[in-house]
């Protein structure tokens, strides 16, 4: 059976009806879709930008707790380097106190060798283990970071803030202070003219 040609132009149209709906719902579809992944791109982004800051914190906390690991082996032995000080200054002032060394009868001489002999063996494990003495001399300028002003003395032929007695000996362990050094220290003249009695 034959087709008029209005049957025919009306299902042309039909068909070109649907084809145009099915186009308008694939681009729907296509439009969804590119929303879905322009949504996915943006999540994988934060997702990116979110595990590259772990990665950075978990790299900070290494190298913090490796510095503390590395602070604590160079450290942690200051309490018990404080304490070992007033052993060696007491073995020093031991050693100190035999006025004629070369006199010295058996006993007393291996006693004194002994004493002197332990004084040095503490030296090395201070000098091994980081622990140095600071022994200020006089005429050096006063540092607050080792020294420990006992007293200011007015000394005309000292400048002002130079140490002109030393009492005690200061010690650091690598660049940390354990005790400072007790000085004395010049504060110049008294500003005040000297007066000639010669005349």
């Amino acid at each position: 059976m034959a087709k008029n040609p209005a049957q025919k132009a009306n299902e042309e149209d039909n068909i070109e009806a649907q084809l145009d709906e099915n186009i308008i719902e694939q681009a729907r579809a296509a439009t969804g879709v590119n929303d879905e992944v322009e949504a996915l791109k943006t999540q994988l982004e934060e997702l990116r930008e979110a595990m590259l800051r772990a990665a950075a914190d978990a790299e900070n906390t290494r190298k913090r707790a490796a510095k503390e690991v590395e602070e604590a082996n160079k450290y942690g032995v200051a309490s018990f380097a404080k304490d070992l000080i007033s052993v060696l200054e007491n073995l020093q002032r031991a050693t100190d106190s035999v006025p004629e060394k070369e006199n010295l009868d058996g006993v007393l001489k291996n006693l004194f060798e002994g004493v002197d002999l332990t004084r040095k063996e503490l030296l090395g494990v201070f000098e091994k283990r980081g622990i140095q003495r600071v022994e200020p001399n006089i005429g050096d300028k006063f540092d607050h970071n080792l020294h420990q002003a006992m007293a200011q003395v007015e000394d005309p032929k000292v400048e002002p803030g130079c140490i002109i007695q030393s009492m005690q000996s200061g010690y650091i362990l690598h660049e940390r202070l354990l005790r400072p050094a007790m000085v004395v220290v010049s504060k110049g003249n008294s500003g005040k003219p000297s007066v000639d009695t010669s005349a």
